[in-house]
């Protein structure tokens, strides 16, 4: 990925710096991606392929200069005391860009070494633009979280003849066990991030407290775990999948077992038209993470859901959450960046869904074959 090491340089050139510094684990998303630019063979290192000892013990330090890259790995002494060593054989003094997140001890090195340090999101702003391989990477991610997403909704889907339930569903903790066999089965890694959501689970945990024994002496409380999906009861799964050459893809559905349409159905309109419109949205010249935000907010609430209407844009790739991030940060293209809309009612229910979608130059489309029904049966053929 020699745009990378573009990206970097011209922000040392711009800021008359000596160089650029990056310090991090072998595993951090930040190491793996500055390697995967310099064709380093651990930066392709599937998860299952590095070892929790290596994750440990192998801090990795980067030096990339206008003329040069120099690389060290940890050993006797600390991989940074190593590379200012080398650094300091190019220049007595100057100054370094690194950046918000280098580890203290690292900094340390440096600035006793005689450098100044000067903050920089060079790395950062690279990682926002992703390579077709990178969004390859995202796609099979996503494949995995459907998976999962098709195995809860098949555990939630009332019988295939259309009659309610004669028995009660599974309860959230099992969902939520049957969903991460499945991502795992697909290649994917969970990762602890999956939520289900029901209106009895959301009071629950609205309710910021423990369950207790009452004043007789019975049992607490059963926790959000153990509500069970009952007919009707519209059920977010929100799920984001780690696939093995560590990138993330995250997705949120609704699913509302035994629909018998009513607000559910209304409020699912309005997020798939708002979903739809950010996406029109995106087609314009680097709009700002705001101002998709605004438009999915704004679009939910012009079918009478003002007030209650939720909309998040937000980058996704090696970390679940990256640049593009803050309001004012433009996406452009080579983001992916995952849409997410939602209302929620009074009681706790709520209607959300989220996908990741991908901005090139040409064009505007969904990271994968998007399925939005609200009728766990959909994804279920």
């Amino acid at each position: 990925m020699s745009r990378v090491l573009d990206a970097i340089r011209t922000a040392i050139d711009e800021r008359d710096a000596l160089g650029f510094v990056h310090v991090g684990r072998c595993r951090s998303p930040a190491t793996r991606f500055l390697a995967a630019a310099l064709d380093e063979p651990a930066a392709n290192a599937t998860v299952e392929q590095m070892p929790t000892e290596r994750v440990r013990t192998d801090p990795r330090a980067y030096g990339i200069t206008p003329d040069a890259t120099l690389v060290e790995s940890s050993a006797s002494d600390h991989a940074a005391q190593r590379l200012v060593a080398r650094l300091g054989e190019r220049a007595d003094t100057g100054t370094l860009l690194v950046p918000p997140s280098i580890p203290h001890d690292a900094a340390l090195h440096l600035d006793s070494a005689g450098f100044d340090l000067a903050s920089s999101d060079a790395l950062a702003v690279a990682r926002s633009r992703k390579s077709t391989a990178e969004r390859d990477a995202i796609r099979s991610a996503r494949a995995a979280a459907a998976a999962g997403l098709r195995r809860a909704a098949t555990l939630a889907a009332d019988p295939v003849d259309g009659e309610p339930r004669s028995d009660s569903g599974p309860t959230v903790g099992e969902l939520r066990r049957e969903i991460d066999a499945a991502v795992v089965t697909a290649g994917g890694s969970p990762g602890a991030r999956t939520r289900i959501v029901t209106p009895e689970g959301a009071t629950r945990r609205a309710s910021g407290s423990p369950p207790i024994a009452d004043a007789s002496g019975s049992a607490p409380a059963a926790s959000a775990f153990d509500a069970r999906i009952e007919s009707g009861d519209p059920i977010v799964v929100d799920l984001t999948a780690c696939g093995r050459a560590g990138y993330h893809a995250r997705l949120v559905r609704t699913l509302v077992p035994g629909t018998d349409g009513g607000w559910e159905r209304r409020a699912h309109v309005a997020v798939e038209s708002a979903l739809r419109s950010a996406r029109v949205l995106l087609r314009t010249d680097a709009p700002s993470v705001g101002d998709v935000e605004a438009e999915l907010v704004a679009e939910i609430g012009s079918f009478g859901f003002a007030g209650t209407a939720t909309g998040t844009a937000v980058g996704i790739g090696r970390d679940p959450v990256e640049r593009p991030l803050r309001p004012g940060a433009e996406i452009r293209p080579g983001s992916v960046v995952t849409l997410e809309a939602g209302v929620e009612r009074d009681d706790g229910a709520a209607v959300r869904i989220a996908e990741p979608v991908v901005v090139t130059e040409d064009e505007v489309r969904w990271v994968g074959d998007p399925n939005w029904s609200l009728e766990p049966s959909a994804y279920t053929v």
